[in-house]
């Protein structure tokens, strides 16, 4: 699933092979406004199941990683789609915009992090951290890091020009869920299916603090806009906020 960035729409990748957009203020399907493809508005991207998704930092665009090996770019106007990025590579298993959105960096499940150019659909970096599947994938506010999680219990952060690895932050005890960036880039938080979030000082790696509070795996992390809240979210169906000004919360 992915928020547009101006909050008012979910999308979300279903196993039916479909897109579906959602009105976050109401929780219902999107009425068929912004284009005859999406009436009903559901998007079909392709003949095989699972879609990660992520917006454009403008909104303008919805990129979409199929399992499939494909990348696709979906105008949120028209419905129609632009272009396609990628064809046949290996399944993909995550897929985020850096901040000018200028490329597009996805996961996959042979264990390798690769760069795209959105403009030109050149593929750019190919990080092969040789372990297992690469769960997900962020870039830092300033576009200059990319983190990924795996299914190794490692964060890894990169560089996102040259490739080259910078850090491996290896104090999870399973899966790597999601990852992402404080606003200010000074902090990267991971949540991971050992039931606890974590916190990391992007500059030298250093493990900060353990957030324990959760009964059961964490699937998503998210600070809030000015960067105090961090909320995380399990598969019991649970959302907890943090203020990570807050000592001694483990």
């Amino acid at each position: 699933v992915a928020f547009s960035p101006d909050g008012k729409t979910l999308v979300s990748g279903c196993f039916d092979k479909t897109l579906v957009l959602w009105d976050t203020k109401t929780g219902k399907s999107l009425p068929p406004l912004i284009g005859h493809i999406f009436d009903p508005p559901i998007v079909p991207v392709s003949n095989v199941a699972a879609s990660y998704v992520a917006f454009s930092p403008d909104g303008k665009t919805l990129a979409s990683a199929i399992n499939d090996g494909s990348i696709y770019l979906l105008d949120m106007q028209t419905g129609k789609r632009i272009k396609t990025i990628a064809l046949n590579w290996v399944p993909f298993t995550s897929i985020a915009f850096s901040p000018d959105g200028s490329l597009l960096a996805t996961g996959s499940n042979d264990g390798t992090v690769r760069t795209w150019n959105v403009h030109s659909s050149a593929h750019l970096l190919n990080l092969d951290k040789k372990g297992n599947q690469v769960n997900c994938v962020a870039f830092s506010p300033d576009g200059k890091i990319l983190a990924s999680g795996d299914l190794d219990s490692t964060v890894i952060l990169w560089d996102a020009v040259s490739g080259e690895r910078l850090r491996t932050l290896g104090a999870h005890r399973d899966n790597v869920n999601s990852v992402v960036f404080s606003p200010d880039g000074k902090i990267l938080a991971s949540g991971s299916d050992d039931r606890t979030v974590m916190l990391w000082e992007v500059s030298t790696g250093k493990h900060l603090r353990t957030l324990k509070r959760h009964r059961k795996d964490v699937q998503a992390v998210a600070f809030s806009p000015n960067g105090k809240i961090l909320a995380s979210a399990s598969s019991s169906g649970t959302v907890l906020l943090w203020d990570i000004a807050v000592e001694n919360m483990d």
